[in-house]
């Protein structure tokens, strides 16, 4: 299966999903994402589909440990209904 790279790379869904995890104290994953960033900034370095793949695992990866989040504060909330 060929995946097709038409979209242009987006920094800002990036960023926006960084400021959660910054919100919550999650500074080693910032720390890693925002390495990953400045490479993928660089021109030099591998192709537009290996930048695009890098970004699009970076960003999946955010949105699962924020969507966790979201489950386990949904919980929380629903058991404090419950007392």
């Amino acid at each position: 299966m060929k995946v097709k790279y038409n979209r242009p790379l987006n920094l800002q869904d990036i960023i926006d999903q960084l400021k959660i995890m910054q919100a919550i104290g999650k500074i080693d994953t910032i720390n890693e994402l925002i390495e990953d960033i400045e490479w993928l900034k660089k021109e030099d370095v591998g192709t537009y589909q290996d930048k695009y793949h890098a970004l699009s695992v970076d960003y999946g990866y955010l949105r699962m440990e924020n969507e966790e989040l979201k489950e386990q504060i949904e919980f929380l909330e629903n058991e404090s209904d419950e007392d």
